[in-house]
């Protein structure tokens, strides 16, 4: 048995001090993983407990069949087996319910990680001489959260027909943040094609596939991610850290 389960178990039997109880309420906000092994420790802890109960329920049903004419008591039989049939094909939906959602809310509390720690604001890297007092504009529209305002300055930059990678990477986060996930794909997928020294297009793509999580977004970010690794394109650190946990 591990530590973390011994704490987990001390928490709901009450054997925590306060001081360690509030440490143990803290680490289940900061810690992903840990507050996962938390919830699946509730979730096998009620399924044990209703599986105990339905075995005592069991248990009293044979009793019963057992005091009762031979005629009934095949059927009690019959029906305990089938009992317990159900609720073990009851035990296994819910664990695998709880690892799908689990898998799913991991992916997506990963990327939004990400995006808190580096999207709150946007710097300037990559523009043109000519076009840097727009840019300037629309990153400060977008640290002062008016992303409408945003999306139409760098808008106006991409359109113009020149090359702007800059203007293009924040028309990008600014829909991201902005949950426009289908826009955001769309400008990333322009960015991955400019020939840049460090660029980031598909590291940002599978960002915004991950924060979605809708049907395969999760095994297409995975591919990704995996592409950004084996060619060592920018973001391929953190890439190959969170291929470690999809």
């Amino acid at each position: 048995m591990n530590d973390s389960l011994n704490i987990i178990e001390a928490y709901f039997d009450g054997s925590l001090s306060a001081e360690e109880r509030e440490s143990f309420e803290e680490r289940c906000v900061n810690d992903a993983d840990f507050a996962a092994e938390v919830a699946g420790y509730i979730a096998m802890r009620d399924a044990v407990r209703q599986h105990l109960e339905e075995e005592k329920r069991a248990e009293f049903a044979l009793l019963y069949a057992e005091m009762a004419p031979a005629r009934h008591s095949q059927k009690a039989g019959i029906r305990i087996k089938k009992l317990s049939v159900y609720l073990a094909a009851a035990c296994i939906m819910l664990v695998f319910g709880w690892f799908l959602l689990w898998k799913t809310t991991h992916v997506t509390q990963l990327s939004e990680d990400y995006i808190a720690a580096n999207f709150n604001t946007l710097g300037l890297n990559m523009g043109g001489a000519e076009t840097t007092d727009q840019l300037q504009k629309g990153i400060a529209a977008f640290n002062a959260k008016k992303y409408e305002e945003a999306v139409q300055i760098f808008s106006s930059i991409t359109t113009q027909g020149r090359t702007e990678p800059e203007a293009v990477k924040n028309l990008g986060i600014t829909y991201l943040v902005s949950q426009k996930y289908e826009e955001a794909i769309v400008q990333f997928d322009r960015l991955s094609g400019y020939d840049l020294y460090s660029n980031p297009g598909l590291f940002y793509k599978a960002l915004v596939l991950m924060k979605r999580s809708a049907g395969n977004d999760r095994a297409a970010a995975k591919k990704l991610l995996q592409e950004v690794v084996d060619r060592n394109l920018a973001g391929s650190k953190e890439a190959e850290i969170w291929l470690q946990k999809l």
